[in-house]
């Protein structure tokens, strides 16, 4: 009995190791857009938005707003799945299917869209 209580216990411990390795795993807030011309131009421009992201250890995520496309809005909720190995996002229920990539660059998330020009959206961790 003693030595499955110990087992137990060991194990909790792995689980939280395994989410603190995981730098995407937490809360992140939109807080600026990317879009691009067609010359190279674009930048960055900050934007007020309420749109976050959670990100969970078990591979899902859950936005309030839509990840189908880049959008300001956050009235609603959409989910979907993430692979921090492949370094894309898989949203579900979009028209088109896509599996977005994204990068962690210092303390940002940046999601890369598909569009003809360059678009993005930037996020800061809020936890």
């Amino acid at each position: 009995m003693l030595f499955a209580l110990a087992h137990l216990l060991s194990c909790s411990s792995n689980t939280v190791d395994q989410v603190t390795d995981n730098p995407l795993v937490g809360t992140w807030k939109l807080m600026a857009m990317y879009a691009d011309p067609g010359d190279g131009s674009g930048t960055f421009l900050p934007v007020q938005s309420d749109k976050t992201i959670t990100f969970g250890a078990n591979g899902s995520f859950v936005c309030s707003g839509t990840l189908c496309l880049p959008s300001l809005d956050s009235g609603w909720t959409s989910r979907g799945t993430y692979s921090d190995t492949e370094q894309t996002i898989i949203p579900e229920n979009c028209d088109i299917p896509a599996e977005l990539p994204y990068e962690l660059d210092g303390e940002y998330l940046i999601i890369h869209f598909f569009c003809i020009e360059g678009c993005g959206e930037k996020y800061e961790r809020m936890d």
